[in-house]
């Protein structure tokens, strides 16, 4: 009788050579640092498109505040209509702070006080807040900002913002005509 265990050729051995199994493993690992990789640039392109966006509604929730305080009278009704609040003042407090003072009671005069309304805008802590007087509401503009200028000049109401976003720095310029 013939033992076929010990005829088996040697080209039919078990396993793999030390050869493949080092060449599998650096295709593994390639192919991993690949993904990795792949996945780092991502998720970084994703949180830098989220900076963006996050500065850009930042940016549009102050413009389209100051644009309609500046523009002269805040609604009073729910339908949007303006029979009161006629902006009659404005003061400057400091560089960092303005402050509006529309009509509540006719009379055409500023009087800072109810029954006129005040609306102030600060900036403190990198924050840009709109805060109304009358109602107590406190908005939060801007939360990453580096500097924000309030300028009386040639006329004009000027407001300057610089963002605090150290990858994509940006300044804005909002510019109003100033009370006659």
């Amino acid at each position: 009788m013939i033992n076929r265990r010990t005829q088996t050729p040697r080209s039919r051995r078990r396993g793999m050579s030390l050869l493949e199994v080092s060449i599998a493993s650096m295709m593994s690992v390639m192919v991993v640092l690949g993904a990795s990789s792949f996945c780092h640039t991502m998720t970084r392109t994703l949180a830098d498109s989220i900076a963006q966006t996050r500065q850009a509604m930042d940016t549009r929730m102050v413009v389209e505040s100051l644009r309609r305080d500046l523009a002269g009278a805040l609604p009073d009704q729910h339908d949007g209509s303006r029979n009161r609040w006629t902006l009659v003042g404005r003061q400057l407090v400091g560089s960092d702070e303005l402050w509006l003072c529309y009509d509540g009671d006719g009379d055409g005069a500023a009087s800072w006080s109810s029954p006129d309304r005040v609306i102030r805008y600060e900036f403190a802590d990198q924050c840009l807040r709109r805060i109304d007087t009358q109602t107590g509401s406190m908005l939060l503009l801007a939360d990453r900002l580096a500097s924000v200028q309030f300028q009386l000049t040639g006329g004009q109401i000027s407001v300057t913002c610089t963002t605090a976003a150290e990858a994509f720095p940006a300044e804005y310029h909002i510019s109003a005509p100033d009370l006659p």
